[in-house]
């Protein structure tokens, strides 16, 4: 068992694999330690399909906190350098800023 390092997709479930989770497996037959159960794939407000979404990290200082606990982090051909948040669990713009709205008015 170890951790991605960039991301690819499970042998076992067929879905994304990010990296940071945790995995097993050897020559490119790689599966997540426990596959998320098929509820949890999707967008986390509405359940439509997720999307890639690159958020600039500059452009966006004040939901820094947020944007650090949702960040997937940068795929293996990404050019970024660092400059960029990847944020995965959500199918829009809209989702991911009514999660931030919320999760800074938890975090007072």
């Amino acid at each position: 068992m170890f951790e991605a390092n960039r991301e690819g997709k499970c042998s076992k479930c067929e879905t994304t694999i990010y990296p940071g989770q945790k995995i097993a497996g050897y020559r490119g037959e790689y599966h997540h330690v426990e596959c998320p159960a098929p509820e949890d794939t999707g967008c986390l407000v509405c359940t439509r399909e997720c999307k890639h979404l690159r958020i600039n990290a500059i452009e966006n200082a004040s939901m820094e906190d947020f944007l650090i606990d949702f960040d997937r982090g940068c795929p293996a051909d990404c050019e970024c350098g660092g400059l960029n948040y990847h944020i995965k669990d959500f199918c829009s713009v809209e989702c991911l800023a009514e999660t931030a709205i919320q999760y800074e008015q938890e975090s007072i």
